[in-house]
């Protein structure tokens, strides 16, 4: 049996992931590229970190609206000038006007996030599908437990709850 050999660890290892879709699970064999664990750790908080900017975006985009309304609500029309408000009731009413953000941009948002994190997790996989960006993220959006399932085996094999390569 080979020893440990300290600093020396595998560049890449097969990592199979079982992917959940409304037919069951499905195996794909990723070509994971090999990360010390603070390492791993430290892409996982970049990875949550550029989600939340998403989403920040999408609120601020939101509120930018709820603003633009506002100003047509209050602007004088027919008066000789706009109602007086202070604030508070402007804060308010803005507040109000902010839609909710919608479902749908979220997981788009959430779909491309992870598949650029994916893309430096891995290399390749073994699907007939190309290994790109686009189909990372068709992944994602179309399974929407992917990337909790990648991050599951990445850390069940870096801790050594999954035995040799093939992931299980």
């Amino acid at each position: 049996m080979p020893k440990l050999v300290i600093g020396k660890a595998p560049a890449t290892f097969e990592l199979a992931v079982s992917i959940p879709t409304p037919t069951g699970e499905q195996d794909v064999v990723f070509i994971a590229r090999h990360f010390a664990t603070s390492a791993w750790n430290k892409m996982r908080e970049t990875h949550i970190a550029a989600t939340n900017v998403h989403f920040d975006e999408l609120i601020a985009a939101n509120r930018t609206a709820a603003e633009t309304a506002y100003a047509e609500a209050v602007k004088p029309k027919g008066r000789a000038k706009a109602v007086e408000v202070n604030a508070e009731e402007k804060e308010a009413a803005i507040v109000a006007l902010i839609a909710p953000l919608r479902d749908s941009d979220m997981a788009a948002a959430k779909a491309h996030v992870s598949a650029v994190f994916m893309m430096k997790v891995f290399s390749g996989w073994d699907l007939d599908a190309p290994f790109t960006e686009a189909a990372l993220a068709e992944m994602c959006d179309t399974y929407s437990g992917a990337l909790e399932a990648v991050f599951q085996a990445y850390n069940e094999t870096l801790a050594g709850l999954r035995l040799g390569n093939s992931g299980k």
